[in-house]
């Protein structure tokens, strides 16, 4: 008798621990987004509408706090790294860092106009980001020239991925 009521005893402990388990399970929420950034005097930079679980965080400066590191071999420019910022207020922040980007053709040529491919992780996040993990993919058009006010750049894309572990709450744009 007292064999039965152990076993009974480690399984109900085990199917409780269990079904905390999958409560625990990491909930994942679309991430779709589109950038129109600048450059010139600084790098590239700008607003970023977000949609995310159905609503809407802007970030009216979307910008590179660290650049990557960057080849070009004249028909392409490859890289990884940086740092890429997102701040939606309420203490509410994400960054990115690229784990592969290509410029297609390489963006050294002026004026020019081409296409930007990149994997971003997510590295880090603040307020109801700060747990967060993923990945983003971002793809678009960028065009450079020159004029009499110097060199610029810009860039329009568009980003989709997946976040996880993210705490409940809402931004306020």
């Amino acid at each position: 008798m007292r064999k039965t009521i152990t076993i009974a005893v480690l399984l109900a402990a085990g199917l409780f621990g269990l079904s905390q388990v999958a409560a625990a399970q990491t909930s994942c929420q679309s991430f779709q987004a589109m950038s129109q950034w600048t450059a010139g005097t600084t790098p590239f930079a700008g607003p970023m509408y977000v949609l995310f679980g159905g609503e809407m965080l802007i970030d009216e400066n979307a910008h590179w706090t660290e650049f990557s590191q960057e080849k070009c071999n004249g028909a392409t420019c490859q890289g990884s790294g940086g740092k890429l910022l997102l701040s939606f207020g309420n203490n509410d922040t994400l960054t990115l860092t690229v784990q592969h980007g290509v410029y297609t053709p390489d963006y050294t040529t002026v004026p020019g106009f081409g296409t930007w491919r990149a994997a971003m992780r997510i590295v880090a996040g603040t307020g109801r980001f700060e747990k967060a993990t993923g990945l983003i993919v971002s793809v678009g058009p960028w065009a450079t020239w020159f004029d009499e006010n110097g060199w610029h750049g810009r860039f329009s894309g568009e980003l989709t991925g997946t976040v996880c572990n993210v705490l409940p709450g809402k931004s306020k744009p």
